[in-house]
């Protein structure tokens, strides 16, 4: 099945839950109640979601901090087992709709520019990585060699305008030199 949806990464399958095949899921994002939601999900080996195939849901249960998910073609404890470890997606249409405006979810800061407050272009959002106790988000510079990571924190986000592509920042004085890599592409 084609996906006209991007995939966005949820959770990580945990060890087997019993000898019916059922998945513990560990969230890795808050709101672990959209994966008890869900008519299906998609389990790949990578985070990316390279390769990703598609689950039914046949029940989904809470179990703590994670979540039990009984799914088609998983029946048996030693199928859940392959599948410890892989991570686990869902589509964007199956999120819930916010109920503010000035709420978003973060991929959908994948793309947007990235201003500084004097309106000079830093880059493009390329994506989103968790640092500690904070998310960082990874800005791919102009010139499309090198990238930057920049605090996602209230401090440094000045405002994300999704109707204007545009996330605009007030950086501490050094953080562009100090986090500046080479992007390394991958070789296919």
């Amino acid at each position: 099945m084609a996906l006209d949806e991007p995939l966005l990464h949820v959770g990580r399958v945990g060890r087997p839950h019993g000898i019916r095949g059922d998945l513990r899921v560990w969230p890795l994002v808050p709101g672990a109640e959209t994966l008890l939601e869900q008519s299906a999900i998609w389990i790949a080996d990578e985070a990316t979601g390279r390769g990703a195939r598609e689950y039914a849901v046949r029940k989904a249960r809470a179990g703590g901090q994670f979540v039990i998910l009984s799914v088609e073609g998983v029946r048996f404890r030693d199928q859940a087992e392959a599948l410890k470890g892989k991570e686990v997606f869902i589509t964007s249409a199956d999120l819930p709709e916010l109920d503010d405006p000035d709420e978003f979810y973060l991929y959908e800061l994948q793309g947007l520019e990235v201003m500084d407050s004097e309106g000079e272009l830093l880059g493009t959002v390329q994506g989103l990585t968790e640092a500690g106790t904070q998310d960082v988000l990874i800005i791919h510079e102009p010139s499309g060699r090198t990238e930057v990571m920049v605090p996602f924190v209230e401090s440094i986000v000045v405002s994300v305008d999704l109707e204007a592509e545009r996330v605009v920042v007030d950086l501490p004085e050094g953080l562009l030199e100090a986090t500046r890599a080479p992007i390394i592409k991958e070789r296919s």
